[in-house]
C-alpha cells in the first residue's frame, strides 16, 4: 500500500462489503494489521481515523446513522494493538496472546461495570421478532426446554460468544496480514511462523484457573468465568490448528488431511473445536512438534 489514503479506501471498502458479506470484515482488519506491520502504529492510526470518517459519512448518507464507523473502531483498535505486538516481538503467539488478555480484561470490566449482562441479552432476544419466530417454528429445539428457557440459555452464552467473535476477527485478520506480508516481502515466512505457533504456558495456567473457578462458583461469577473460558477455548483452537498443519508438513503427508480437517470443522464444528482446543492446550505443555521433529530426524 503506497499511501495512507489508498489504505484507508481499501479498508473502508472491505468494511462496507462486510455489511453485505460478513467475511470481508477479516480483510478490513487485515488491512489495518498490514499497515501496522509495515509502517507502524502512527500510520495505522491515521488509516483507522480516515476509515472511520469514511464509514461514518457513508452510514449517515445511506442509513441516517452515525454508528457505522464506531462499530469498526471496536474491531480495528484491538487489531492495531495485536499487530503492534507482532511487529515488536515477531511472534504470532505474542500477538494472539495479547488479544486473549485484552478480551479477558474487556469482559471482566463489562461485568464489573454493569453486572451480569444475561438479562440484557435476554431482553434483546425477546424483542428480536426474527429470533422469536425461529423458536416458534421449532428450528432451534432443545429437549424439554420451552421458548423462555432457550432464550435464557442463549443469553447466558451471549457475552462469551460476542467476545469470541471479536477475538476471532482479529486473530484471522492478523494471520491474513502476516500472510500478505510474507507474500510481498518474505515468501514462506508465514508458514514457518504459523507452524511454530506456541501459546505462552502462563496463558494455559490462567485458563486452568478460569476453569476451576467456573466449576466451583455460581451466579454472576460463574457466568463471567464461562465467558472467559470461551476465550481460552478459542485461544488453544488456533494452536491446535497450527499443530495439525505442522504435523502434516513434518511427516510430508498428503494435503487431503488438511482438507478433511476443515470439512470436519464445517460439519462437526462444536466437536472439532473442543478436540482441537484440548490438543492445543496439551501441546502447550507437551510440545508435540519437538517430539515429532526428533522422530523424523532419527
Amino acid at each position: 500500500m503506497k499511501s495512507q489514503i489508498q489504505a484507508s479506501l481499501i479498508c473502508s471498502f472491505f468494511a462496507l462489503l462486510s455489511f453485505i458479506f460478513t467475511p470481508f470484515v477479516f480483510l478490513s482488519a487485515a488491512t489495518i494489521a498490514l499497515v501496522t506491520l509495515r509502517k507502524g502504529t502512527n500510520d495505522s492510526a491515521v488509516v483507522i481515523i480516515s476509515s472511520i470518517a469514511i464509514l461514518t459519512l457513508f452510514g449517515y448518507a445511506s442509513l441516517n446513522t452515525l454508528y457505522a464507523g464506531l462499530l469498526y473502531l471496536f474491531v480495528w483498535l484491538p487489531t492495531l494493538m495485536a499487530a503492534s505486538a507482532l511487529r515488536i516481538s515477531r511472534q504470532l503467539a505474542v500477538s494472539i496472546g495479547s488479544l486473549f488478555i485484552l478480551s479477558i480484561a474487556v469482559i471482566i470490566l463489562a461485568y464489573l461495570w454493569n453486572g451480569d449482562p444475561t438479562l440484557m441479552w435476554a431482553s434483546m432476544l425477546q424483542s428480536n421478532t426474527e429470533f422469536i419466530q425461529i423458536l416458534d417454528k421449532g428450528i432451534i429445539q432443545i429437549k424439554e426446554m420451552n421458548t423462555e428457557q432457550i432464550i435464557m440459555l442463549v443469553s447466558k452464552a451471549m457475552t462469551g460468544v460476542v467476545g469470541v467473535i471479536f477475538m476471532v476477527i482479529n486473530i484471522i485478520g492478523i494471520l491474513i496480514a502476516r500472510w500478505w506480508q510474507a507474500l510481498l516481502y518474505n515468501p514462506g515466512g508465514f508458514q514457518k511462523d504459523f507452524h511454530n505457533l506456541m501459546i505462552n504456558r502462563q496463558l494455559a495456567y490462567i485458563s486452568i484457573v478460569i476453569f476451576i473457578v467456573m466449576t466451583i462458583s455460581n451466579g454472576m461469577l460463574e457466568s463471567m468465568m464461562s465467558a472467559l473460558l470461551s476465550l481460552s477455548i478459542t485461544l488453544f483452537l488456533f494452536q491446535g490448528l497450527s499443530l495439525f498443519h505442522a504435523t502434516v508438513m513434518t511427516y510430508q503427508a498428503n494435503n487431503s488431511w488438511l482438507v478433511m480437517l476443515y470439512v470436519l470443522l464445517i460439519f462437526a464444528l462444536p466437536q472439532m473445536i473442543s478436540l482441537l482446543s484440548i490438543i492445543g492446550f496439551v501441546d502447550t505443555f507437551a510440545n508435540f512438534r519437538q517430539r515429532f521433529n526428533k522422530k523424523t530426524h532419527n
